[in-house]
């Protein structure tokens, strides 16, 4: 599980290949991020990425989703290499960069 920057919130990446967001205070789900594919199969894990606005998340083909925060929809996917299981991501904790690992390859993104 991901907290937010405000420590309101907690993303949880599911099995049902769904990451949740969910109200620290009152356990509400606030909103529910879809598109993604392998939480079944692997551990998928996911990050909040500039300032809170985007959701980023790995998938079993390959690719890493990011997703609006507020509005839940898919914005972009990056094609991180090959085909294997993009499982881990790492986020910096001042930049806008990210790590990605698939296989035995490990790639750095910036966000501009």
């Amino acid at each position: 599980m991901i907290m937010t920057s405000d420590s309101q919130c907690i993303l949880a990446s599911c099995q049902d290949e769904t990451i949740r967001l969910i109200d620290m205070n009152a356990g509400d789900i606030l909103n529910n991020y879809q598109g993604h594919s392998g939480a079944k199969e692997y551990r998928i894990e996911c990050a909040v990425v500039k300032g809170d606005g985007y959701i980023i998340t790995g998938s079993k083909n390959g690719e890493a989703m990011i997703y609006n925060f507020l509005e839940a929809t898919e914005m972009e996917t990056l094609k991180i290499g090959g085909t294997s299981v993009i499982c881990t991501l790492s986020k910096h904790p001042t930049q806008d960069q990210m790590l990605f690992a698939n296989g035995r390859e490990i790639q750095c993104w910036s966000f501009n």
